[in-house]
């Protein structure tokens, strides 16, 4: 029982030490998330692409780099850890590199894949059919990641809010 607790005891030698990159402690990052972490600053992420790279090479993330030949992602360690590392495949499914658990920086998996960015960002969005403040605003920021990461110039349509009649009491009495 003693080397049980010895073996909990982490000693840091010659500087910091910092915790590994493994697929249970990488974070899920969704779509829109991650398509606003790309708009405000895109130097601070390595994109990289899991899939196949015939598949990457025709369509992928602005930024992204594609493995060279599959199940090649040995390059992933040896990124800098300056910048957050997001990794992506098709869909949910992904299986990490090996390379990931050596990686020292942060690690966020793109929550759905390639096939849920393509579907909320680089597809046009739908306008909400029960226009509430919350829907208007998850609107409006998807029309505008659509219309930077697509080049499109169409703005959000226009939805009009269907006005509440609001039933009021008069107060009845009540002088000074």
């Amino acid at each position: 029982s003693v080397l049980g607790i010895v073996a909990l005891i982490t000693i840091p030698i010659g500087g910091k030490t910092e915790a590994k990159a493994t697929p249970a402690s990488a974070a899920r990052v969704g779509a829109v998330q991650l398509a606003s972490l790309i708009v405000r600053d895109a130097t601070s992420l390595h994109l990289v692409d899991l899939r196949a790279p015939t598949t990457c090479r025709a369509k992928t993330l602005p930024g992204a780099m594609c493995l060279q030949k599959a199940g090649d992602g040995g390059f992933i360690a040896d990124l800098p850890a300056t910048r957050t590392l997001v990794l992506f495949g098709q869909g949910s499914a992904l299986s990490l590199p090996d390379s990931t658990h050596r990686f020292p920086g942060k690690v966020l998996v793109l929550d759905g894949g390639f096939d849920d960015f393509d579907k909320q960002v680089l597809r046009s969005p739908a306008a909400p059919k029960n226009p509430t403040p919350p829907a208007l605003a998850d609107y409006r920021l998807r029309a505008a990641l659509h219309g930077h990461f697509t080049g499109s110039r169409i703005k959000a349509k226009p939805i009009t809010v269907k006005p509440i009649k609001v039933k009021r009491k008069i107060k009845k009495g009540g002088g000074c």
